[in-house]
């Protein structure tokens, strides 16, 4: 019944490391910069369609009502 939990250094590291490590990930947040999807320019959507012009194209308007200029 004397027999220590952890025999040598090497089970205190096995079982330290993760217990030091997974807290400051943790707290960090670095768990969601680590695993967030990468954003691109190419998959940004275009805000939604506010109507349609005489010549049959989309309208796009801020939030304010004023329109967006073409690029």
């Amino acid at each position: 019944m004397n027999d220590s939990f952890l025999k040598s250094g090497r089970d205190a590291l096995l079982l330290g490391i993760p217990l030091v490590c997974f807290p400051l990930i943790v707290f960090f947040r670095l768990d969601e910069l680590i695993f967030r999807s990468k954003k691109t320019a190419s998959t940004r959507k275009p805000p939604p369609a506010s109507g349609f012009g005489p010549d049959g194209r989309a309208i796009f308007c801020d939030p304010d009502g004023r329109p967006v200029p073409r690029k």
